[in-house]
């Protein structure tokens, strides 16, 4: 029977009894409900120009209005959803395509390993940002292009995170033992390494989750994000451009919430690394 490192009530019990990974846990737990919820308690519709111009925050605008008078906390509510879509969507994507490339490099060897290696040190040559620009340009704005562009940027993390893992677990008694009694390599990997490297793929997720969300707003706030009518915390940066001095709440308000969101999903990785027993770097 496989075994692993940690069982799930100690790793739950661990991470419980983390502060900052309960602190963390309570920041993305506003989040989803507010990704989840959000529409449906936004007080105005979050494209209504029905508004006066660059109202302060009051109690009518929590956060404001924008230049053409749409209400800025509407907005900020609204794009949660498309944020942690994005989000979600780089995790799930980069990390399934970067998790099969690093299995085969690192339990196979030989050239599939030289080949993927190279691939990926091609990738890490890149830049994040300028990769995701590059792609972007190239497949056009979109919801869809956004994600896939921005997971393209990070298959290369999951893909030598998970190939060092398996180089470490190819060799182990489970394994070894599978191979003795005549399973085959594919099973294998699914039922040996692939659960037992688990625990470092999840941290490395949450990082990436949040690290598509920074790349969503940087896009947008260039303008190569989603759809120009679709309100995302980027683009409400990028409306205010040329009013950082006379309306400072359209820049800090979606400013607060990237920032909180990003360092709400670094922290909670953190303490998955923690409660995991994982030493890698996220």
């Amino acid at each position: 029977m496989t075994t692993t490192a940690t069982t799930r009530t100690s790793v739950r019990s661990r991470l419980l009894h983390d502060r900052l990974g309960l602190v963390s846990m309570a920041i993305l737990l506003v989040l989803i409900l507010a990704a989840v919820f959000g529409p449906m308690l936004s007080p105005y519709d979050p494209n209504s120009q029905e508004h006066d111009l660059l109202l302060p925050p009051s109690g009518a605008h929590l956060m404001g209005t924008d230049s053409l008078g749409r209400d800025v906390f509407s907005r900020v509510l609204n794009g949660t959803r498309v944020s942690v879509a994005v989000g979600i969507g780089v995790a799930l994507i980069g990390g399934i395509v970067g998790t099969v490339l690093g299995l085969l490099a690192g339990f196979f060897r030989g050239w599939i390993d030289d080949v993927i290696s190279r691939l990926v040190e091609v990738q890490w040559a890149f830049p994040e940002l300028i990769a995701a620009l590059v792609i972007v340009s190239i497949l056009g704005n979109g919801f869809g292009n956004v994600i896939l562009a921005i997971s393209i940027t990070y298959v290369d993390d999951f893909a030598r995170l998970v190939r060092g893992e398996t180089l470490r677990l190819r060799d182990s008694e489970f394994v070894t033992a599978a191979r003795v009694i005549g399973m085959r390599k594919t099973p294998m990997l699914a039922r040996e390494v692939l659960p037992n490297a688990f625990g470092p793929i999840i941290v490395q997720a949450t990082s990436a989750v949040g690290a598509g969300i920074l790349g969503e707003a940087a896009l947008s706030f260039l303008g190569l994000g989603v759809a120009a009518d679709t309100p995302t915390w980027g683009l409400i940066l990028s409306d205010s451009r040329d009013f950082f001095h006379s309306a400072w709440w359209l820049a800090v308000f979606p400013g607060l919430c990237i920032m909180i969101t990003v360092l709400g999903t670094n922290l909670f990785g953190r303490a998955l690394q923690r409660s995991f027993g994982t030493s890698e770097a996220l």
